[in-house]
């Protein structure tokens, strides 16, 4: 084996790295059960607020050295291998940026009824076509008014400068599809802090930039309301007056509010001693008094000086807990300590009505790098309570530069903002030293810049030390109350922490369970070569976790599945090498020429068919969504590694067992694999017809089927609401689904057992085509009083009250009608993208576009096959559904079936490169009896893998595992009765048509 130091080397690597990458995971968990022991006491109860207070104590704490470095609680959480929502709870959120309002108010809200209406006819128009809004809104507008231009509608004075009424549709277009696309990052922008200041642990927010929408997920968010809220409120931009530390008026007040702090501490101490003199008491409080007001007035000088004899004479968390550089800078980890001071109505009475108080969005790396330091920022409300301005007035903002060639931002008001703008800012400039105005954002201070001087005509740069991002995203900020971006909400699915528990058990049991299954046929089949074949595949799945955990990629239900169906697939390299070593063996060779033969004979198969299984796994996560993409990144992952670890890996150990020189200790032969071999060749070619008769007539059938009764969608295809209900005693689905079409007001409703009897998962359609809110209230609403009616108990959203007169809604989902038909898109599109993608491959890779043809006819049998088999199953009552995760198989069984293909094919051109041409039905079929020995091994263990899934997934992959368990037995049938057999047939077509041309021009 050549480079063989290379793969040694290598190897330690990525396996230091995943070490590494996974050491996190262990100690994150460490830190999770110090809280909890720390959080329960003697009877065992667990106090949530005690165990929340402990991981914030630590959040910026070391808890973990690693040869010398030091990792605060923080970063071990951002570095762990997280869960997904499915596993440990949460919410999960699309939100769709409304078009219709941002060019409603690039219009000036204008009225004409020819605008309205264009408006309205691409709103119904944008359910059935992938083409963008403002593209459908031109093609409508044009259609009714081909006489009129698009700048007559958007020609107002908020566009001064940017629209004139000379501009041409396509310069206007253009100028409405960059507004869109920044209303849209704009959006993104205020999301992102609002949940950042959420207060939940790693929540994620990424911008689907295909569609316009933009997905969050919330871990262990357990109020959906409060975060419906959160995402769909206006933003609100307001410019504040800022009062500095010094001012007199500030320092007196906080004087007195550190006065009341150390009284009542003092208070506490004399309690809790046995005397403690009083004039001790005053003599405290009148120094840090004293020092504070000291404090302050050498802030007023411009010099900053040392906190240490204020924090000695006073243990007041207003004091002690500031920075001891910079007057009211707080850790991140101590500003829930500030706000509860402040929120107490005592405290606010010592503050004048006039002084208000927010906090930085962000922490200021250049104030005090490395650590977590932010401002506590105290304006002027003023006797009314109201901003200075409000974000109405900003008709444009973008980033600039200033005349330094900094970055800055330029902003642009209308004339009612720019009067009283220049009065603003006259009066700041008139201040010794010059004030500041604050700009908020729901209630964040994202700048607070010094006013130079007055500024007359309301055009105003924002200079200072920005980065890029920091221009751009302040620029955004500025424009939210100009041109806001209604958000609703179009699909939301809600996971309780019991189900994301039990869902993690049934992973973690298929995974156990499916490992032991492949490590126990491997050693029986193979013997020592399986224990090396064993060895490959622990490292194979030890890497896809530690790649996962560097990637920063969550670990979901389907990539779960995605792991368990690896280990299947990861045997398949190292059967096709034993395989082959096994032919050299009976060749006459000597062991190690066998195993250098094996493993290089081997490599181009394996290669091809990991490389025709990833093209369906890159088109499955470039055009997939949602669980599609978690799933597709582990398949990727897990094709890479597996490659890695059983052909280079696995070469390694064999060859050094081999240089010990006693060749009897490496065997590969095993009584189950000589009763496998023992077998006669089948005339597989001389049965195609047949096959092709009994496959066609079960796809016919199956489709019939489905015209007749039709499949079960999930809301991801049809739209919809699905709930999952869950009682303490036994229900029957049916009685159920009767009592629930008179809630639903007689719309499509459908009940099923999800994985017992007591737990039952509602979908229905009632409202579908509503969005709002309301709407989802007003279903759930009639979902509890249909089955508080129908079983006489009562709704509980606390999970520890689920008894014989309670029940709960484990888990909720919402597919908008619109988002179900791009799902539905973009699945189409991830099939059609893979299969012509494996045309190619399969094209260049064996030169004849028979091979090409007989593959794909293969794979979109399969395909058919899998579909029809779930109409016949419904048919038996075994209603399947057919959602997202039923794609993922779909392209997984798309992919498998390839594998098998190819290798068979590339057997084929071996035999056919001995110059065997003359006979090719017995070329055929003795390359496949060749391969059979490998085809049934690995079709049988990722069957045996794959059962274990159908029996231990859980509900959630019921669908997948039915899928592959068809997929996986028809891409075997397929592979051997439908691929090879039509290249054939199609080469036989290819020879005697030309043969008749031949003839016709003789």
């Amino acid at each position: 084996m050549r480079n063989k130091g290379f793969v040694i080397v290598l190897g330690i690597i990525i396996t230091l790295l995943c070490l590494y990458y996974l050491s996190f995971t262990f100690v994150s968990q460490r830190v999770e059960k110090d809280a909890v022991a720390y959080a329960t006491d003697a009877s065992g109860s667990l106090s949530l607020g005690k165990k929340q207070s402990y991981l914030d104590s630590v959040w910026n704490k070391p808890v973990y050295n690693l040869f010398g470095a030091e990792y605060t609680y923080k970063q071990v959480k951002e570095n762990e291998l997280s869960l997904g929502l499915d596993l440990r709870g949460g919410m999960h959120v699309v939100l769709e940026i409304s078009p219709i309002d941002i060019l409603k108010g690039l219009s000036g809200n204008n009225q004409d009824p020819a605008f309205m209406a264009a408006l309205e006819k691409a709103r119904a128009q944008q359910k059935s076509n992938a083409d963008s809004y403002v593209n459908l809104f031109y093609k409508a507008f044009k259609a009714d008014n081909p006489d009129k231009s698009l700048a007559s509608l958007f020609t107002s004075a908020a566009n001064k400068d940017r629209v004139k009424i000379t501009d041409s549709d396509n310069t206007v277009l253009d100028f409405l599809n960059k507004e869109v696309d920044g209303a849209i990052d704009r959006s993104f922008t205020i999301l992102k802090t609002r949940i950042d200041q959420f207060g939940t642990s790693q929540p994620n927010i990424q911008r689907l930039q295909e569609k316009g929408r933009i997905q969050i997920e919330i871990p262990g968010a357990d109020n959906p309301q409060r975060v419906r809220k959160l995402l769909q409120g206006v933003a609100r931009l307001e410019f504040w007056e800022v009062v500095e530390s010094y001012d007199p008026q500030l320092q007196q007040s906080l004087s007195a509010i550190n006065d009341l702090l150390v009284k009542e501490q003092n208070l506490k101490k004399a309690q809790a001693v046995a005397a403690v003199p009083e004039t001790k008491t005053v003599a405290d409080t009148t120094q840090a008094k004293s020092a504070l007001e000291q404090q302050l007035s050498q802030v007023r000088d411009s010099t900053v000086s040392s906190l240490d004899s204020l924090r000695q004479a006073t243990a007041s968390p207003l004091l002690a807990l500031m920075n001891p550089s910079y007057p009211f800078l707080y850790q991140v980890k101590d500003t829930s300590a500030i706000n509860k001071i402040f929120r107490r109505s005592e405290i606010r009475n010592l503050l004048p009505r006039t002084i208000g108080f927010f906090w930085d969005v962000k922490p200021d790396p250049k104030i005090t790098p490395g650590v977590d330091d932010i401002q506590l920022n105290f304006v002027n409300l003023g006797r009314a309570g109201k901003p200075l301005l409000t974000g109405e007035v900003i008709n444009d903002a973008r980033q600039d530069f200033d005349e330094h060639g900094r970055y800055a931002v330029s902003m642009n008001m209308n004339t009612t903002g720019a009067k009283t703008w220049a009065k603003v800012t006259r009066e700041a400039a008139a201040k010794q030293p010059q004030g500041r105005i604050a700009i908020v954002l729901d209630n964040y201070v994202y700048t607070a810049p010094t006013v130079n001087g007055e500024i007359p005509n309301g055009n105003s740069q924002i200079a200072g030390s920005f980065e890029l991002e920091e221009a751009k995203d302040l620029a955004n900020v500025l424009k939210a109350g100009s041109l806001p971006a209604p958000t609703r909400i179009v699909e939301e699915a809600i996971v309780g922490p019991n189900l994301g528990k039990v869902a993690q058990d049934q992973g973690l049991i298929s995974m156990a369970c499916g490992l032991g299954i492949v490590i126990l046929f491997m050693i029986a089949y193979y013997s020592r070569g399986g224990w090396v074949a064993n060895i490959a595949l622990l490292f194979n799945i030890f890497f896809i976790l530690g790649i996962l955990a560097q990637l920063k990629s969550a670990l979901t239900l389907p990539g779960i599945a995605g792991i368990v169906l690896t280990m299947g697939m990861a045997v398949d390299a190292n059967v096709l090498i034993y395989e082959r070593i096994k032919e050299e063996l009976r060749l006459g060779r000597k062991l190690r020429e066998a195993i250098s033969k094996g493993y290089n004979r081997a490599f181009t198969t394996i290669f091809d068919s990991n490389l025709t299984t990833l093209i369906t796994a890159v088109a499955l996560f470039v055009l997939g969504q949602g669980p599609l993409k978690g799933f597709a990144i582990v398949l990727m992952i897990g094709i890479a590694t597996s490659f890695f670890s059983a052909v280079y890996i696995s070469r390694v150990i064999i060859e050094w067992m081999a240089r010990k020189g006693d060749d009897a200790k490496i065997s590969f032969d095993t009584p189950l694999a000589r009763i496998v071999k023992e077998r006669r060749n089948f005339d597989f070619i001389g049965f195609r017809k047949k096959a092709y008769l009994v496959s066609g007539a079960i796809i016919v059938t199956g489709f019939v089927l489905i015209i007749i009764q039709g499949l079960n969608l999930g809301v991801d295809f049809k739209g919809g609401r699905s709930y999952v209900v869950t009682f303490n005693q036994p229900v029957i689905a049916t009685d159920m689904k009767v009592a629930l079409t008179e809630s639903f007001e007689g719309t499509g409703v459908e009940v099923k057992n999800y994985g017992s009897d007591k737990v039952m998962k509602v979908t229905t359609s009632f409202l579908v085509e509503d969005e709002t809110e309301e709407a989802d209230e007003k279903v759930k609403s009639a979902l509890i009083e249909g089955v508080e009616k129908f079983k006489g108990v009562k709704f509980t959203t606390n999970e520890a009250q689920l008894d014989a007169n309670h029940f709960i809604i484990s888990s909720s989902s919402k597919v908008g009608a619109t988002i179900a038909d791009d799902i539905k898109g973009s699945a189409f599109e991830a099939a059609m993208a893979s299969l012509i993608l494996i045309f190619i491959y399969i094209l260049i890779r064996f030169k004849r576009w028979t091979y090409s043809a007989g593959a794909i006819v293969s794979t979109v049998h399969d395909t058919l096959f899998v579909v029809a088999a779930f109409g016949i199953a419904r048919a038996f009552g075994l209603s399947f559904e057919v959602d997202q995760v039923f794609v993922a198989a779909l392209l997984t069984v798309i992919g498998y079936s390839i594998n098998d293909t190819v290798i068979i094919f590339d057997r084929i051109r071996e035999y056919l490169g001995f110059g065997a041409n003359h006979d090719k039905p017995k070329v055929f079929n003795d390359a496949i009896n060749s391969t059979l020995s490998r085809t049934i091994i690995t079709s049988g263990t990722t069957l045996i893998v794959v059962v274990v899934l159908l029996i231990f997934g859980g509900e959630v992959l019921r669908g997948f595992s039915f899928a592959l368990f068809v997929g996986i037995g028809i891409g075997t049938f397929s592979s051997i009765f439908i691929a090879a057999p039509v290249v054939l047939d199609l080469e036989d077509t290819s020879v005697q048509t030309k043969k008749a041309e031949a003839k016709a021009a003789a």
